[in-house]
């Protein structure tokens, strides 16, 4: 059961995010990103990643908002995609689901093998554009790394990521995804990821086609629209 939406966006668009939930009569609570992660931080996070900033910070905020959460369970969505059609969040016996994905990039578990959470090649990926997370296991795995203070997690993030790639971590969707698969057997179960990546350009006209987007439902859970694509 939804019992409740959080939509995180920077401070300067936290007025016109709050017009467009009222215009479009979604009860949606709107967060100013600052009170999740503050200035202090991100100013660390620039002086460390430098253009790439944003990349570390929007993994912090999803990491924050579970953390926050007063839910048993978070549904974390990326802004550039959409979910398609229904899923099982969780098997009648009460595990999570978890969707292997198809990419690899070696920082990410370089990074994560610091940490002793994956291996340096992993099976499965799970960078799924959403995710489902439980508070108490993502605080149970910070907690038991030191890392639950943010302070500890953005200072063990800027020491030990590789600075020198464009994409260095992945400390929201590998990092619960691969310690749950790792180290809590018992708590998922895997399902089909089945994600399309079409160019953000074509948002529009997707969104607006019920045509469309029932082809798309016919064969996808899900559509990111990637400005990079």
């Amino acid at each position: 059961t939804i019992t409740g939406v959080r939509v995180i966006v920077p401070s300067r668009d936290v007025t016109a995010c709050k017009r467009l939930m009222m215009d479009f009569k979604c009860e949606a609570e709107v967060v100013d990103e600052s009170d999740l992660i503050s200035q202090k931080h991100f100013a660390k996070l620039t002086n460390v990643f430098g253009s790439r900033n944003v990349w570390v910070l929007q993994q912090l905020l999803k990491v924050q908002g579970v953390l926050t959460s007063k839910s048993d369970a978070v549904l974390i969505l990326d802004s550039d995609t959409v979910l398609l059609r229904p899923r099982p969040w969780f098997s009648s016996a009460g595990h999570q689901i978890l969707m292997p994905t198809m990419e690899y990039n070696k920082s990410y578990y370089e990074f994560l093998q610091k940490l002793n959470i994956s291996e340096l090649v992993p099976k499965y990926s799970f960078i799924s554009h959403h995710m489902l997370m439980q508070p108490k296991i993502l605080s149970h795995l910070l907690d038991s790394l030191d890392l639950l203070k943010i302070d500890a997690f953005i200072n063990y993030i800027c020491d030990n990521a590789n600075t020198d790639v464009q994409s260095p971590v992945c400390v929201e969707y590998e990092l619960y995804g691969q310690y749950l698969y790792k180290t809590e057997p018992k708590e998922y179960f895997l399902e089909q990821w089945s994600n399309i990546s079409i160019s953000r350009r074509h948002l529009g006209i997707i969104l607006k086609s019920k045509f469309v987007k029932l082809t798309l439902r016919t064969f996808y859970n899900s559509v990111s629209f990637h400005s990079w694509s």
